[in-house]
């Protein structure tokens, strides 16, 4: 506590300031004002500032003939107060001090009120506001300021009041503008201009409420794949709709993984069947996580369709395109041991998508496509194009075909399956002989069984089920999603 002296102790305090003073009085007289209206005459209205006369008068609008200074209301206090007791317009004469909210709030509650309105003080957010309530101000609108509604006003206005559109410049709108209004009213879209200018922000919102928005050119220009096998480009590719699916898991049908490497479309795959990293890591044994949810421990049996890394140094066949004319030499290189892995060597030419060399070899030496314990066999029905295969069928007996089983206990439809799964699972759900399935349609025309497990127990048509399921529910987990690639 602050020391005071003895000769200050007697000296009067200081007394608040003028204004404070009146505002005390005056904020006194309308709490004995609100419970006994019958005193008005006994006090000195006069020291009422305009905010305590609207206070008043909002309790008791019958006081009014005692308001002789209603020049101290502002636009504010007039307008709170005609929205209660309409009936003391005629003692305004304020009109002018009016600002635009003032006019909102105003006529939102009393539309009669716009004969006095001065509409140029009404900014675009105020138009919003007022229209949207009662769009037949539009004629002030386009006569006063024609010009004051931006593209966003106009989104948000057609939005809820379709009624507008003859009255909207449509140039106006943003491809922001149009994502935002085509969510709720896409009959505009033959208005839109601007399809080449919609970005992932625009598109994904839309194509998840309409469909039917997805043959667009725009967006399938957006959306195609990459033309190089650049890994930078592939990276992009994936990259983009890692982020997509996260955020809009309904663009899985508009998705094409086909021309990525494996471990990319896996990666998409983890975001589209709501896979956190933890678990993916559990599935493919890049953690020393031991519990593996139950539904994922499909994903197991996929392990083996990433290319495994060589088991020996290149050699010079490894890194350069195959001919015809090779097939012979390959052989013999083979035969005397110059060629350390030779199934390596095949794997990086069907991985590199060099079909010449193994057409040719299929022809003059079928036996290598069997090599190793048919280790050839599942890649090349993992990565060759369908022409290609009805070759294979050809030279491979047919028992081989059906019985062929890898380290893991997968047949040739396991991988037929994953093939489609690096596409797009949503592919599962085509009618039978659509060519994104072909491959696994013809294997089953061919006779194998759908419903032979592996060696995890998971047959085709189990693992199917569970995917399915689970895109009916999928949302992918956003904080996951930039550690999967």
């Amino acid at each position: 506590m602050p020391y005071s002296s003895p000769q200050n102790a007697n000296l009067p305090r200081a007394l608040p300031p003028p204004s404070v003073a009146a505002d005390r009085v005056g904020g006194n007289i309308v709490k004995a004002l609100v419970s006994q209206p019958e005193l008005a005459p006994r006090f000195d209205l006069h020291l009422l500032t305009g905010r305590q006369w609207t206070e008043l008068l909002l309790v008791h609008p019958q006081l009014a003939p005692h308001c002789h200074w209603s020049f101290k209301l502002s636009g504010s206090d007039w307008a709170t107060l005609l929205q209660t007791h309409p009936q003391l317009s005629a003692r305004c004469d304020a009109w002018v001090k009016f600002s635009g909210n003032d006019w909102v709030s105003l006529l939102l509650v009393q539309p009669d009120f716009a004969k006095f309105c001065r509409w140029r003080n009404l900014n675009a957010d105020n138009w919003v506001a007022l229209l949207d309530k009662w769009p037949h101000f539009i004629i002030h609108c386009l006569r006063c300021t024609p010009s004051i509604l931006h593209g966003g006003a106009w989104a948000a206005l057609l939005s809820k009041h379709p009624v507008l559109a003859p009255h909207c410049d449509w140039s106006r709108l943003s491809a922001k503008n149009w994502g935002m209004l085509l969510l709720t009213q896409p009959q505009f879209e033959g208005h839109c201009n601007c399809w080449e200018r919609f970005t992932d922000e625009e598109w994904g919102p839309l194509l998840s409420e309409h469909p039917q928005f997805g043959t667009n050119p725009a967006w399938l220009a957006l959306i195609q794949t990459p033309k190089s096998s650049s890994s930078m480009q592939q990276h992009s590719y994936a990259g983009r709709w890692i982020q997509r699916l996260s955020r809009w898991p309904k663009l899985l049908p508009y998705y094409d993984g086909r021309s990525l490497p494996w471990h990319l479309t896996m990666a998409v795959l983890a975001v589209a069947l709501n896979i956190s990293t933890e678990q993916w890591d559990a599935c493919t044994g890049r953690s020393s996580a031991t519990a593996i949810q139950k539904e994922l421990k499909w994903l197991a049996s996929l392990k083996m369709l990433s290319p495994a890394p060589l088991r020996h140094p290149p050699s010079d066949w490894s890194g350069k395109p195959f001919s015809a004319k090779d097939v012979p030499r390959f052989a013999i290189q083979c035969t005397i041991g110059q060629v350390a892995d030779p199934v390596d060597v095949l794997t990086t030419q069907i991985l590199k998508g060099r079909w010449p060399f193994l057409s040719a070899l299929l022809k003059q030496a079928p036996e290598w496509i069997l090599a190793e314990d048919g280790a050839v066999l599942p890649l090349i029905w993992m990565f060759a194009p369908p022409d290609f295969l009805k070759a294979i069928r050809q030279a491979v007996p047919q028992d081989t075909i059906l019985g062929h089983r890898d380290q893991e206990g997968n047949t040739l439809l396991h991988y037929a399956l994953a093939r489609i799964l690096s596409a797009n699972p949503c592919y599962l759900s085509l009618p039978r002989g659509a060519e994104e399935r072909r491959l696994y349609d013809d294997l089953l025309d061919f006779g194998l069984d759908p419903d032979t497990p592996n060696a995890g127990g998971f047959s085709c048509n189990q693992i199917i089920g569970i995917i399915q399921a689970r895109l009916a529910k999928s949302r992918p987990p956003v904080e996951d999603c930039e550690n999967l690639i």
